[in-house]
């Protein structure tokens, strides 16, 4: 796809269009694992994600658009919704992932508890 193409798509991108002119290494195929749908835990997607990326970690265009692929139903809802330009960079995608889902996985402690009073 030229650059020419990404612009005309039409289609709403919450990164920079540029992005998709990157290529995928040669041979790279992302472990097949359960999709995110908004239930269970952000932060252990992300974790499982990030420890499958191989030869794209490091590359923030490549770990954005993959990570796009693990979501499904509420969670890819959620990133149709994310406005053109709002993410820059890996930071970005994985702020705005965990804030906008419960994490269930917390550990809650005394301390914890006696900071919310």
């Amino acid at each position: 796809m030229s650059a020419q193409e990404v612009k005309r798509t039409g289609i709403p991108c919450p990164y920079p269009r540029e992005w998709y002119l990157i290529a995928y290494p040669a041979k790279f195929n992302l472990i097949n694992f359960t999709p995110f749908d908004g239930n269970g835990s952000p932060t252990q997607h992300l974790i499982y994600f990030k420890s499958h990326l191989g030869m794209i970690s490091g590359n923030e265009a490549l770990m954005v658009r993959s990570f796009v692929g693990t979501l499904r139903g509420p969670a890819f809802d959620w990133y149709r919704r994310l406005k053109p330009g709002s993410i820059n960079n890996w930071d970005d995608m994985e702020s705005s992932f965990l804030g906008s889902f419960f994490d269930d996985d917390d550990e809650v402690s005394i301390g914890t508890l006696f900071d919310e009073k």
